[in-house]
């Protein structure tokens, strides 16, 4: 029983031994969901990620129009409920991969989602080129670089190979291609708008979960908490302010130590993000019952929320 318990569990250098171990192109769904469905699945850092990743996409003003739908979009009614339902996409994509018949059905119904707008295949790809390059990029805006050369390998294969599924040709064929691209397009497409300005005000809102009501200050310690997270022109089109710097400080200091503290955590080898952005639905893991549904579909078809 005690060599059972044990082997539930491990640490993040014994995982990182094994990751590296394993090919970036054969083995990059493996690689992928090990590293951010276990080795990264603390749900403050994901949802740090997943939240600047968000306000990219949103400084784009095309995306930022279709998300936001004059305050109509579900990041401006529900945003918890929205990033938690597209957070659980991610988990299942990492988990079930894009090559397998559950991963093909999970991209399909991911399809079927933005088939409901209209969304060219440009803005397609940058989406998907935040989400594969925002890791590494707020990282090394604290100066840590806690991944390595196989997971960016692998996390570049892994995407490409998602987006060969959905389908959607990429602009480049190298991982330096395709950053490249991606900076280019910010540098020509970035603007503020209203309604970058209004999904950053909803984001706020959902980063509020992590301080608690009771506390002092606590929805202006959110706010420049996550500003604290942004770089300076994504604050400008974000419509934020740099925060103070004792924030500024206590946001590197806790960046800082999660990610150079990830050799020596320990952690189950089960985990998954999905137990935690989960819990609103009684069966996360049926995508049919997850994320956007049209005003006019039957509303009894909603999943109840479990909490």
């Amino acid at each position: 029983m005690l060599e059972q318990t044990r082997n539930k569990w491990t640490t993040g250098r014994a995982l990182r031994r094994c990751v590296d171990s394993l090919d970036p192109v054969k083995d990059d769904e493996e690689i992928t969901a090990q590293v951010s469905n276990v080795l990264f699945a603390d749900a403050y850092f994901a949802h740090s990620i997943y939240l600047v990743t968000f306000a990219r996409q949103a400084a784009v003003p095309a995306i930022a129009k279709v998300l936001y739908r004059s305050g109509n979009g579900d990041i401006a009614k529900d945003p918890r409920r929205r990033n938690d339902d597209t957070i659980i996409f991610f988990t299942e994509f990492y988990r079930r991969g894009y090559s397998s018949d559950t991963g093909r059905a999970a991209i399909r119904r991911m399809e079927q989602i933005h088939s409901n707008f209209t969304i060219s295949d440009e803005l397609k790809v940058y989406t998907l080129a935040t989400v594969m390059f925002e890791p590494d990029r707020l990282a090394n805006q604290f100066g840590v670089d806690p991944f390595s050369s196989i997971d960016k390998a692998a996390r570049f294969n892994f995407w490409r190979g998602l987006a060969a599924e959905m389908p959607l040709a990429l602009p480049a064929e190298t991982r330096e291609g395709f950053l490249q691209w991606m900076l280019d397009y910010e540098e020509r497409t970035y603007e503020r708008t209203d309604a970058s300005v209004g999904i950053f005000n909803a984001l706020v809102e959902d980063w509020k979960r992590w301080y608690p009501s009771f506390v002092p200050g606590s929805a202006w310690l959110a706010r420049q908490s996550l500003s604290g997270l942004l770089d300076d022109k994504l604050r400008e089109v974000m419509g934020t302010q740099k925060p103070p710097a004792i924030i500024q400080a206590q946001v590197n200091l806790v960046a800082k130590a999660y990610l150079h503290s990830t050799p020596i955590r320990v952690f189950r080898k089960d985990r998954n993000l999905i137990n935690f952005f989960g819990k609103r639905h009684a069966h996360p893991r049926d995508l049919d019952t997850v994320g956007y549904r049209p005003a006019n579909e039957d509303e009894r078809s909603r999943p109840k929320s479990s909490v």
